[in-house]
């Protein structure tokens, strides 16, 4: 439990896994995000470490029901998700709906074929499927 939220936090998967724990153990989305501020911060990260930060914040800010805040954090990784091969989630649906519940259809339709185009490498990208009922209403 000590390591849990008292070690060092040096590696992008430290600071993910830290803010999970607060997460997973005490409910706190809040104090997950300040852990992922702090990351933030540290400059030693390279674009694909922070891009991964930032889509763990959007998350927990969709999570919050704070659709600007996850929108905020989403916006510096759209070029990543649009270019870059990474494996699949189930949390990659809070990106499109995001954009869904603040009334921008057409963007989140964009991102969802962005998303689904990625079934190319990793068929479980299919599974994003189920938004078809969301974001095509």
């Amino acid at each position: 439990m000590y390591r849990a939220f008292f070690g060092k936090l040096e590696t992008v998967h430290d600071y993910h896994k830290r803010a999970a724990n607060y997460v997973i153990y005490f409910s706190s989305k809040r104090k997950a995000i300040k852990v992922l501020d702090e990351a933030l911060a540290n400059p030693s990260f390279n674009e694909i470490e922070r891009s991964s930060i930032y889509l763990q914040k959007g998350i927990l800010y969709y999570r919050l029901k704070n659709y600007n805040k996850s929108k905020e954090n989403f916006e510096p990784i759209l070029k990543y998700l649009k270019k870059e091969k990474f494996p699949y989630t189930k949390e990659l649906s809070a990106v499109i709906l995001t954009y869904y519940n603040l009334g921008e259809k057409e963007k989140a339709r964009e991102l969802y074929h962005i998303l689904k185009g990625k079934e190319k490498y990793d068929n479980n990208f299919s599974e994003l499927s189920y938004l078809d009922r969301y974001i095509w209403k």
